[in-house]
């Protein structure tokens, strides 16, 4: 088991502390509202372009609590004991999934030779990035479709072995039986849990039996509609657009892939199918930098504020609010 507590934060200004203090509680709140029974049942049958004024609403009232029971002690880890902790990160391990979803934000359908992303590859990326930071609230294993990856329960253990990474969940579009006990074994552990999107494919009621029977921690979301992305064709944006689209963008799930950090899945992903859309900026290199001088640069790109290339090839935003497409409506299987 690993404990990662380098105290080496002092490099960071104060405006970037208060931007992880801010933003870890956010997440905060965000899960204490998310893990409710109550709001998983109402959340289900809402329309898609009505939920965010629910999680408004829902969060003002969890607000308070939340900041009790964990304000105080966020407070001092990073202004006191000078921990670099961040809300949240994605490593993508896989980009072959079970199904073509015609309107899939991730861009999976554009992958040709869609892969899994090599074991060791990812091992060292976990690594690394755990050389950066002290502290991750919730770590999503992502694809892709995670359950095609053979070696889901090795990458499991290499999460579940940091102590300072609070909670890690995988996305799945529950097509893909479990079979292995080994993979139910390490889907056991308290701090692991399932994010089911039922499209109406596969045996679901079945893999929940399944869950159930083991009991392992699942949400099941069986909205039928998803926000609407856009294509891939430029959208010309001027400058002003283009940082508005950016900072009204609900989507930025900072994710690893290739070795990389990224702001957006859309942004990995256009890198991911090799279409060139992405600037030299538009990424952090885990690689080719140096953690002991580096880690203020990363909390920085964290909470970046300028668009990235992606931005002028995806409609997430105030706009995308308004238009809903059906979620999961699936091309042809692979």
């Amino acid at each position: 088991m690993y404990s990662v507590h380098n105290h080496t934060n002092t490099s960071i200004s104060i405006k970037y502390k208060c931007k992880m203090f801010v933003s870890c509680m956010h997440k905060y709140v965000t899960d204490d509202v998310t893990n409710n029974t109550v709001y998983k049942k109402i959340i289900n049958k809402v329309e898609a372009t009505k939920r965010h004024r629910i999680n408004v609403l829902v969060g003002c009232i969890f607000s308070p609590i939340s900041v009790l029971m964990h304000g105080i002690p966020l407070l001092w880890k990073i202004f006191v004991l000078k921990r670099v902790i961040l809300p949240y990160f994605e490593v993508i391990i896989t980009n072959r999934c079970s199904l073509r979803c015609e309107y899939c934000s991730d861009l999976m359908p554009y992958y040709n030779h869609p892969r899994d992303v090599p074991l060791e590859q990812i091992r060292t990326e976990i690594e690394r990035l755990m050389e950066y930071v002290d502290e991750i609230i919730m770590f999503r294993v992502i694809g892709g479709e995670p359950f095609m990856h053979p070696h889901l329960t090795e990458i499991l253990h290499i999460i579940s072995a940091y102590t300072c990474i609070g909670h890690i969940e995988i996305p799945t579009n529950g097509t893909i039986p479990i079979k292995s006990d080994d993979l139910i074994n390490s889907l056991k552990s308290a701090n692991v849990s399932l994010d089911i999107s039922d499209y109406g494919y596969g045996d679901v009621d079945g893999l929940c039996d399944t869950l159930d029977k083991h009991m392992i921690s699942y949400s099941r979301n069986c909205n039928k509609q998803w926000f609407d992305t856009g294509g891939l064709d430029e959208r010309r944006r001027s400058a002003l657009e283009l940082k508005r689209q950016f900072s009204r963008c609900f989507l930025k799930c900072i994710n690893i892939y290739e070795n990389k950090i990224w702001i957006c899945s859309r942004s990995s992903n256009l890198y991911g199918i090799g279409t060139g859309i992405v600037a030299s900026d538009d990424y952090f290199d885990l690689v080719n930098n140096n953690p002991a001088q580096s880690k203020a640069k990363l909390v920085q790109y964290y909470y970046r504020d300028r668009p990235v290339a992606a931005c002028d090839r995806c409609d997430v935003g105030d706009a995308c609010l308004k238009r809903t497409v059906e979620a999961g409506r699936s091309q042809l299987p692979r």
